[in-house]
């Protein structure tokens, strides 16, 4: 009895004290903090899927979307679309199927380009853009399929496409991805390079520091094109069609053989436009033909906004302008120093202009007329037909004739070697 006295007093006045251990209690979960955990551990199950589908992405992998409707631009390494209802859809399909079947050993060739024309800005188009992509895709499955490029089966030719914008002005995003796919992709090569302008030549220049990969510029002629922005030395470029000089000296055999007494040559005198800085400075060096008249207009810039005003409603005033000057001038023959986008502005504000009573006079120009293909132009009293420049050889084509409403509009072949017509 004494005993159990002494251990209940033991007890009562010595709480840590007891004769037998007691397990220790957690603590009750509150519900606040369940809640935050099941937060947690959601939060982090959508992270994981975000970025592994990433729906926020507007374009494909290798791809940046800018602007407002946004466009993609850089490297398309996936062939997704370049923008909303992309007219270029089937093509890609198709050169995403044709890589696909290539297995084992493959060197990669990208044609680089300004794969989503704008009419309103731009002086290409859709047309002659899906046209080009059909060539290359062509020329990659006869060089896969056949002997015409050595061994048919080592290495398989994949193709991929680099959007550098409007008139090149992404060029920068496009060289950035393909210099980074480069490895992995086995990029050897970048063909295309379709716009001759200062961006552009950026672009190349940039791509000449990746000493790996080769440029073909397959249409630019501007005399520039094989100088960097700064004047050095393009490393790593090659370029298989005339220059402008090479055009203009086609041209001129083409003049001397008609009426040529008093001759207008229309310049574009937008610094950035290299194509048609040295178009005009190639006729103007002629010897034995020489412009009586000279009219002047400024294609849009790159700070030019030409919204909500498309290309042609830009340059329309200016063009317009010229109507009164050409009827009191009387040229026989005009030398048009522009773009081919150009000239159809220009072809249609004379016809609007109304009539002076003139002889209608040709009109000579440069190979990027060729875009103009198929359009309707509009003649007038000032304008009968159009002559332009083609990147053709002679043993190809002499004469190829474009219809255009009742009018034609011819190409004078032009190659390096033999500059008749």
């Amino acid at each position: 009895m004494a005993l159990s006295n002494q251990l209940r007093r033991a007890r009562t006045h010595s709480p840590g004290l007891t004769p037998f251990a007691q397990p220790r209690r957690l603590p009750g979960r509150h519900p606040l903090a369940s809640s935050f955990l099941g937060l947690c551990v959601v939060a982090a199950l959508v992270a994981t899927v975000l970025v592994i589908w990433r729906p926020w992405r507007q374009c494909g992998r290798g791809l940046t979307a800018v602007g407002s409707p946004h466009i993609c631009v850089g490297l398309n390494l996936d062939g997704t679309p370049f923008q909303d209802q992309d007219p270029l859809a089937d093509l890609t399909s198709q050169i995403v199927a044709e890589n696909k079947a290539i297995t084992g050993f493959y060197a990669t060739v990208v044609l680089m380009t300004n794969m989503t024309p704008d009419q309103d800005v731009d002086s290409s188009n859709v047309k002659s853009l899906r046209h080009d992509i059909e060539g290359t895709l062509t020329a990659v499955r006869r060089a896969n399929g056949s002997t015409v490029a050595g061994d048919p089966i080592r290495p398989k030719i994949r193709l991929l496409l680099a959007n550098m914008g409007s008139n090149g002005v992404y060029g920068g995003k496009a060289t950035d991805a393909i210099r980074y796919a480069a490895v992995e992709q086995h990029i050897v090569a970048v063909t295309g390079i379709g716009v001759s302008q200062k961006d552009t030549r950026a672009a190349i220049a940039a791509l000449g520091e990746a000493p790996s990969i080769a440029v073909v510029g397959s249409v630019v002629t501007a005399d520039d094109m094989n100088t960097a922005p700064d004047g050095d030395q393009l490393r790593n470029f090659a370029r298989v069609a005339p220059t402008n000089s090479d055009e203009v000296r086609g041209a001129a055999s083409y003049i001397q053989k008609i009426r040529h007494d008093d001759i207008l040559l229309i310049k574009d005198t937008n610094p950035e436009d290299s194509y048609a800085q040295t178009l005009a400075v190639a006729f103007e060096k002629l010897s034995k033909i020489r412009a009586a008249f000279t009219e002047y207009y400024q294609s849009p810039r790159k700070q030019d906004a030409v919204r909500p005003q498309n290309r042609s409603q830009f340059l329309a005033g200016q063009f317009d302008r010229m109507h009164s000057d050409i009827c009191s001038d009387k040229p026989d023959l005009i030398y048009f120093a522009g773009r081919g986008v150009d000239l159809a502005s220009f072809l249609t504000a004379q016809a609007q202009a109304g009539h002076c009573g003139l002889q209608a006079a040709p009109v000579v120009t440069g190979d990027d007329a060729s875009n103009l293909a198929g359009e309707k132009l509009d003649y007038s009293d000032v304008v009968n037909d159009v002559v332009f420049t083609g990147l053709a050889f002679p043993s190809v084509a002499r004469y190829i004739v474009l219809y255009a409403t009742s009018r034609t509009t011819s190409v004078i072949s032009v190659a390096p070697s033999s500059l008749s017509i």
